[in-house]
């Protein structure tokens, strides 16, 4: 396994989160729930699509594979998202409000 740009970057990302949120109570347990997941997508894009490729769903198969990148994207847009809402709560008061 190589450590490419955008996996050492999203570690990076991943510590900003724990630090902002060393002084929240739980939040070093939230930032956990939520950014293994998420890191899981971004690292490992190909082999979660070799693990969906084929299965059935809803009385289909799915007969088509994901590029990984689009996988990789979709991490990468929520872990962005999610370090704006930490590091900016206004952001998620805002949305909840409307």
């Amino acid at each position: 396994m190589t450590l490419t740009p955008s996996r050492l970057l999203s570690v990076v990302v991943v510590g900003a989160d724990y630090l902002r949120a060393w002084s929240i109570p739980l939040s070093a347990w939230y930032v956990t729930v939520l950014a293994v997941p998420l890191l899981i997508l971004i690292w490992f894009p190909a082999a979660l699509d070799d693990v969906t490729y084929g299965i059935w769903y809803k009385g289909y198969r799915v007969d088509s594979h994901t590029p990984a990148i689009v996988i990789a994207a979709f991490g990468w847009t929520l872990l962005l998202a999610f370090t704006a809402c930490l590091f900016s709560p206004r952001i998620l008061t805002v949305a909840i409000a409307r």
